[in-house]
């Protein structure tokens, strides 16, 4: 069995109608070349940054994956996200052709400063196990930038 996947290589921004603008965009090109499944940089929808709009991102989850499960395309989706257990995770959220969600994998290895008391990504996001969802009947997982 084989998967089609694209990359979009977006401009990240802390506008999050912008990022949905674009992400909608990458989504029309993938699903016009036939692609199983869209993958999105590092804060791809939030802005990569722990200071986001927790509402607005939220809602615009909501208007990305209508607009993927309207076109057939499944997503990887790059996005910081403040999970059930309020922790903020910068992540890729899987999500089916159709939709459904898979579940989340976190960025492991944050950067942060050597210092008594560090400064960094290590202090603003939490850090899961690495995660692998099945999608088509393909396991498939990502890691992101470390």
């Amino acid at each position: 069995m084989t998967l089609k996947v694209c990359g979009a290589q977006l401009d990240i921004t802390r506008d999050i109608d912008q990022n949905i603008h674009n992400i909608v965009g990458a989504i029309d090109r993938a699903g016009q070349q036939g692609a199983d499944i869209l993958l999105t940089p590092e804060g791809s929808l939030s802005g990569y940054t722990p200071e986001f709009d927790r509402d607005r991102v939220e809602t615009a989850l909501e208007i990305v994956t209508s607009h993927a499960q309207a076109h057939g395309v499944g997503l990887a989706l790059g996005t910081c996200f403040v999970e059930p257990d309020e922790m903020c995770y910068n992540q890729i959220r899987f999500y089916a052709k159709d939709g459904a969600y898979l579940g989340f994998h976190s960025k492991i290895l944050r950067c942060g400063t050597m210092e008594p008391v560090p400064r960094g990504e290590v202090t603003q996001y939490a850090a899961t196990q690495l995660q692998t969802f099945e999608f088509e009947g393909i396991t498939v997982g990502g890691l992101i930038c470390n």
